[in-house]
Order: C-alpha cells, then structure tokens, then sequence
C-alpha cells in the first residue's frame, strides 16, 4: 500500500510509476534532498526527518482516512510507468535512424 524507504533515485521514480506512495527516510544530501523535496511537494510522500517522524507517519498514514488514497492518487498522476519505453524510443529516433539515413 505503501512504501517506506530512503529517497533514492530508482525507488523515487518506480514506486509513483506504480502508484505507490512514499514515506521517506532522512535524505542523504545531494540528490535525495531533491527526491524527497519533489515528491512531499507533489503530495506523493511524506517525509520523516527521524525514526519518530517516520512511525508517526506509518501510524497516520493508515489511522487517519483518505490519506492513503490521497497520496497514492498523487503518486499516481506524477508516475510515469512507461519512461523506460519513451526513453528508449527517443533515443531510437535521434540516432539509430540518424544513422540508417546516412
């Protein structure tokens, strides 16, 4: 339903791909910074600066109504579960067909 993990970039992009929202960890400065500030200010996460914010969160997330579906319907409009294949076909277009045409 939910997932609770540190904000890194793979679990950042796959778990709102998915439709699950996060509850994160204390970020690791740089670019976990980003990831968790992103995903909080898109409603897909809520953030746990230490282990009591982080159990509060879990006791919150399912004790109090409509804040789990609210986040993963966050999470869900920001998720994108078919970036490997766009990415793949942009990259396809600019250069397998750059170099079939030459």
């Amino acid at each position: 339903d939910v997932v609770a993990t540190k904000p890194g970039g793979l679990t950042a992009s796959e778990a709102p791909a998915v439709g699950r929202p996060l509850l994160l960890t204390p970020p690791i400065p740089g670019h976990e910074v980003g990831n968790t500030r992103a995903l909080a200010a898109a409603g897909a996460a809520l953030a746990a600066p230490d282990g009591r914010a982080l159990r509060e969160a879990v006791e919150g997330v399912f004790a109090a109504p409509g804040v789990l579906a609210k986040l993963a319907g966050a999470a869900r409009r920001i998720g994108r579960p078919d970036s490997a294949s766009a990415v793949a076909e942009a990259v396809r277009a600019e250069y397998l067909c750059e170099a079939e045409a030459a």
